[in-house]
C-alpha cells in the first residue's frame, strides 16, 4: 500500500485547540467559546472568532493538539496499519513532529518496508536496502557541508575557496568578473569567447563546451525532434507544455539539475495518466527569479511555507505552482494537475487519485478518478485514452528538453 503526504504542517497556533469538523470534509481549529443547540463559535488564530451552524458539524475533539492525539491513539488497536498512518498523518498536520515520528516508528514495526514511513524517517534505498541518511551518503562518496550533502571533490573545492560558476570551479574573488564576460588565460583577463576557442570548445545552444560534447547533444536533440514530429503527424500528442520554473533564491547548478530530473520523471507520469497524449516538452530552469509557472521557494527541501505561515508539501495559486527544490515527485504531478487542469483536491474522500489531499492522502496514485478524467478529457474533446489502471504503461515519452539558466 503507498500514501503520500500532501498535509499542511500547522507552524504554531492557539496553545489550547478544539477541531470542528464540518459535513464537506473542511475543518475549524481554535477554541470553542460559545456552543448551543445552533452554532458553535470557534475562536480561531488567523480569522478570529468564527460561528458555525450545527447542523454543518459532522463531530467535534476537544482538547490540544497532543491530548487529542493521545485520545486516538488509545482507540487503536496495536497492529492497525491504516489507523497508525492516518494518526501519524494527522500529528504531522497540527505539527507534533515527534508524535508523527513515533507513530512512523510503529508502522515500520508493523511493515519494515513502509516507503512512506521510512522516507518520513529519514532512510534512503541503497542497492535494494533501506539504510540512514549518513549511511546512504558517506557511500555515494558525499560529505555534510554547511547544512548539505554535496560530492567531497565539491566540498574541498569550496573550502580552497572556489565557488561553482556554471559547469567551472572559479575562485570567488574573480567572480564578480567572471559574471561580467571575461575568464582568466594565461594570468590575463581576456573575452569569454577568447578564453573557451583556446580550449578548443564551441558555443552550443547557448552554452560553451567541447565539440565532442556537442555533437552528442546535437544528435540527441535532432532524435527528440523527430520522434515527437512523428508523434505529432500521428495525432498522439495532444499537449506539449513548455514551462518555466524558477527558482526564488540564487541556486547551484546542481540544485536546478536535480529539479530538472523531477520535471523529467513527473513529465513521464503526466504520460502514462492521459494514455500518452500529454507531456512537458520543455521546461526552463533558472534561479533568482520569481515569475515561472513553477515557483521553487527553496533550494533543497520537499517542503514550503505559504504567504499564511503554513508549512506544505505544495501548493497552487494564481495558475502557479509552488513548491520545494527537492519536492516530492507526487507533489509536482498533483500540482501540475491543479495549475494546468483546473483540478480540485479530494479532502477525506476514499477514491483512488493524484488529486487526494490531507486526510484522504493514503488513497493518492498517479491515477485520476473519474470526476478528474472527465475534466481532462474534456479539455482535449474526450480524445483521450484513459488508462486501465494507474500503473499502465504507454511507452516512453518524447524526451523533456531541459534548459538549465544558473544566474
Amino acid at each position: 500500500m503507498r500514501w503520500f503526504l500532501m498535509l499542511c504542517l500547522l507552524s504554531g497556533g492557539i496553545v489550547v485547540a478544539d477541531i470542528v469538523y464540518l459535513s464537506n470534509g473542511g475543518r475549524v481549529k481554535g477554541k470553542i467559546v460559545e456552543e448551543d443547540d445552533e452554532f458553535v463559535v470557534v475562536e480561531t488564530e488567523k480569522f478570529g472568532r468564527v460561528k458555525i451552524e450545527v447542523e454543518r458539524v459532522s463531530r467535534i475533539e476537544r482538547g490540544t493538539d497532543d491530548e487529542i492525539y493521545q485520545q486516538r491513539l488509545k482507540r487503536l488497536d496495536e497492529d492497525d496499519l491504516d489507523g497508525h498512518m492516518e494518526l501519524a498523518l494527522w500529528a504531522r498536520s497540527v505539527g507534533l513532529e515527534e508524535r508523527a515520528k513515533e507513530r512512523f516508528r510503529h508502522i515500520l514495526r508493523l511493515d519494515r518496508d513502509n516507503y512512506y514511513a521510512r522516507r518520513e524517517l529519514g532512510y534512503h534505498r541503497l542497492d535494494g536496502e533501506w539504510v540512514s541518511e549518513r549511511e546512504y551518503y558517506t557511500a555515494k562518496g558525499y560529505v555534510r557541508y554547511e547544512g548539505r550533502w554535496i560530492p567531497k571533490a565539491d566540498a574541498d573545492m569550496l573550502k580552497a575557496g572556489y565557488v561553482r560558476y556554471g559547469e567551472e570551479w572559479v575562485k570567488k574573488e574573480h567572480l564578480d568578473k567572471i559574471r561580467r564576460g571575461y575568464r582568466l588565460l594565461n594570468g590575463k583577463w581576456v573575452s569569454k569567447e577568447e578564453y573557451y576557442r583556446s580550449k578548443g570548445w564551441v558555443e552550443y545552444d547557448g552554452r560553451w563546451m567541447s565539440k565532442e560534447k556537442a555533437a552528442r547533444l546535437k544528435r540527441r536533440e535532432e532524435k527528440r525532434k523527430a520522434r515527437l514530429e512523428r508523434m505529432r503527424l500521428a495525432k498522439q500528442i495532444k499537449d506539449a507544455f513548455k514551462i518555466k520554473c524558477t527558482f526564488v533564491n540564487d541556486a547551484a547548478r546542481s540544485d536546478l539539475e536535480r529539479f530538472g530530473g523531477i520535471v523529467q520523471k513527473a513529465s513521464e507520469r503526466i504520460w502514462d495518466m492521459t494514455g500518452g497524449a500529454c507531456f512537458i516538452e520543455e521546461a526552463t530552469i533558472t534561479d533568482k527569479a520569481k515569475d515561472g509557472f513553477v515557483v521553487v521557494l527553496n533550494n533543497n527541501d520537499n517542503k514550503v511555507q505559504t504567504s499564511g505561515g503554513k508549512t506544505v508539501y505544495g501548493y497552487c495559486s494564481g495558475g502557479r505552482m509552488y513548491v520545494g527544490g527537492n519536492c516530492f515527485l507526487a507533489t509536482f504531478v498533483h500540482e501540475f494537475g491543479h495549475a494546468k487542469f483546473g483540478l480540485p483536491d479530494h479532502y477525506g474522500e476514499t477514491v483512488i487519485c493524484i488529486m487526494n489531499a490531507s486526510s484522504g492522502a493514503k488513497y493518492m496514485r498517479y491515477w485520476y478518478c473519474d470526476n478528474c478524467w472527465k475534466k481532462v478529457d474534456g479539455r482535449y474533446g474526450n480524445s483521450l485514452k484513459r488508462p486501465s489502471r494507474h500503473d499502465e504503461d504507454f511507452g516512453e515519452p518524447p524526451e523533456t528538453k531541459v534548459i538549465i539558466v544558473d544566474n
